[in-house]
Parts: structure tokens; sequence; C-alpha cells
């Protein structure tokens, strides 16, 4: 049940980054997968609710290997109503096979612009900083809670930003 809460869970998933967050108005979104889809159906199978199997987005927010591999067989049984994806899409095997797996299943994907944003609810907000070929670095904001998301992060994501002052 939304308890009108902010909710960020870091995925143990091994060697990569796989973020969960809750919004406040009981929606999922799912940041990259990780290696394993073992692992990740199991964090997600303890933190989705048991009648609602489904993301609300699915961000592919880094596209190298241990970024998406478990992605392609995970979101089979947790499937995103959207994805807003970063990076190249050719740039791994799991990348390719998980774009055609949303293409087949016609899954609307957004490509990430910068600044572009997703209202999550209750005035919280996930942002795109920067995107390029390696991924994107998002923001998250609700209130008075900030949390920098250098999933992405790359030596020209960060020329970008100019080293953090840009952010603030």
């Amino acid at each position: 049940i939304p308890d009108r809460l902010l909710h960020v869970t870091f995925l143990d998933v091994g060697s990569a980054d796989a973020i969960l967050i809750q919004t406040p108005n009981g929606k999922h979104v799912l940041i990259n997968g990780g290696p394993s889809v073992t692992t990740l159906s199991d964090e997600l199978g303890r933190r989705l609710p048991a009648f609602n199997r489904k993301l609300d987005w699915l961000i592919v927010a880094a596209t190298e290997e241990e970024d998406v591999a478990a992605l392609p067989r995970v979101i089979e049984r947790y499937p995103p109503d959207a994805v807003l994806w970063s990076g190249n899409r050719e740039a791994s095997f799991s990348s390719r096979v998980l774009n055609e797996y949303l293409s087949v299943s016609d899954i609307a994907v957004t490509n990430v612009e910068p600044e572009q944003g997703l209202e999550l609810g209750q005035g919280a907000t996930l942002r795109v900083l920067t995107s390029g070929p390696r991924g994107a670095i998002l923001l998250l904001e609700w209130d008075n809670f900030r949390a920098l998301l250098p999933v992405g992060m790359s030596f020209e994501a960060l020329d970008e930003l100019r080293a953090g002052a840009e952010i603030g």
C-alpha cells in the first residue's frame, strides 16, 4: 500500500547498479538490473506487491553487459509499462536482446534527452542530467531530498557537469 513516502532501494545484484524506486503514489521504477537473473528476480520479488508484479518504468541508464544482462529475462516476469533508454542500444549482447524484446513486446521506449524528467507523483521527480554513449546521470528529488545516481558516469559527463558545479 502506498505510504506517500519516497523509497529508494539499492539492490544487491553484485558488481553493477540496480536501483528500485517506489514513488509516493506507489509506482515502481527500476534503473538497470545487474548481471544475474536469479538475483534481480529475488530482489524484485521481495519488494514488489504480490498482486501487482509490474514496473511502471524501466530506465536503462547504462548499457554495459553487467548493467543489463539480467533485464531481458526478468522483464518477462516483471513487465514495464514504459522504458526510458540512455546509451547505445548496440553496446552489448544483452542490450541488443533487451531492445529486441521490447520491440517485439510492443513496450514503449523513449530515448533519453538531457534535462528530460519523469514526474513520479507528490512532487517527486527523476531528471536526466546528462546522457551519452555510456549512459545517463540521474537526479532524484523530493521535498528536501536529493540523490545523484551516476549510473552512466564518464569523463565526458563529468566535464559536461563541470565536475558537479552544474548540480549545485
